[in-house]
């Protein structure tokens, strides 16, 4: 009787521990050892990037995804983490090597995500995220050579980006801030609707260097 009870004890300690262990894993872990390995050996990433990342941030790291024109969600061939701060922002610039990319990829007001893609081409950020401008018909590609012809006038570095939004920051103040909003109403005139936002965005830009581009798009069932 002892040993009939003793292994029915174990047999729902063991069921125990192991769904204890599967709901940590499901809680703190986006994906385990093994798939992050098959991913990270598929987009190419070394040994030591990637043991990097996952010894500092395998808690927080997840896929890097985005939503195509069909407004389906797809892998945009990356690592997101989740909830950076600066100094995880310092500690990823200086241990990443150039052929990373690195860019903010969502944010609220508590925290902000980072996407990671192997590239040298900051044009391959937009690309990666199918960033296009909805109801203006800019597909991914236009939006990316409007962005080129901008660039040689006014350059800057792409800091952010998502399906339906780009963030630029220029390496100057330009000279001519009202020849640029008007070039950037071209390209955004969600952004840039009225003299109040226009005002905005030029003070942003005077400020920080810096203008959140943005398009409002349809939603999934009026494209239908």
């Amino acid at each position: 009787m002892k040993i009939l009870v003793f292994g029915i004890m174990s047999v729902f300690l063991a069921l125990l521990g192991y769904n204890l262990y599967e709901f940590i894993k499901k809680k703190w872990f986006s994906f385990d050892r093994k798939q992050y390995l098959q991913l990270v050996n598929y987009w190419d990433y070394s040994t030591e990037v990637s043991d990097f990342l996952w010894h500092n941030f395998r808690s927080r790291l997840s896929p890097l995804s985005t939503f195509n024109k069909k407004a389906e969600l797809v892998s945009a061939g990356g690592l997101k983490i989740k909830a950076v701060s600066e100094d995880d922002l310092s500690k990823l610039r200086e241990n990443l090597p150039k052929e990373y990319l690195i860019f903010i990829a969502d944010f609220d007001r508590k925290e902000k995500s980072i996407g990671i893609i192997k590239g040298y081409d900051k044009y391959l950020i937009p690309k990666s995220m199918q960033t296009s401008g909805g109801d203006q018909q800019l597909t991914t590609g236009r939006l990316i050579n409007e962005l080129k012809a901008l660039e040689k006038a006014y350059p800057f570095s792409i800091i952010g980006a998502n399906h339906d939004w780009v963030e630029l920051e220029f390496h100057a103040v330009p000279d001519d801030l009202d020849s640029l909003i008007q070039k950037l109403q071209k390209i955004c005139p969600d952004q840039f609707n009225g003299n109040e936002q226009a005002s905005a965005a030029k003070q942003e830009i005077q400020d920080k260097k810096r203008v959140f581009l943005w398009w409002i798009k349809p939603s999934f069932e009026e494209k239908q």
